[in-house]
């Protein structure tokens, strides 16, 4: 497993940052102590990954358009629960 870029064999999951890019190469994982067949850990990444409710999504602006876009954004969120604008550059 690569987190940006940099090989890692073992990591508290507490410690992965909602920007880290992770990259699985292969693995396999264990339910508990007593699973002896376990499942690749693509598999189990992928079943992760639709159980989850929420999604990233990265959008790219204009200078001009990013305070027109927040206050689209701002209107959108109101009343929703996970739902987090974070401006980056």
């Amino acid at each position: 497993m690569l987190i940006n870029g940099v090989v890692v064999d073992d990591i508290a999951l507490d410690e992965v940052k909602d920007a880290d890019k992770i990259v699985i190469n292969g693995g396999v994982v264990f339910a508990d102590e007593n699973d002896r067949a376990g499942c690749s850990a693509t598999s189990h990444f992928n079943r992760w990954k639709k159980a989850q409710t929420t999604q990233f999504v990265s959008v790219q602006v204009s200078n001009d358009d990013v305070q027109a876009l927040q206050e689209l954004l701002a209107q959108f969120g109101q009343g929703r629960t996970n739902f987090k604008v974070t401006l980056g550059s």
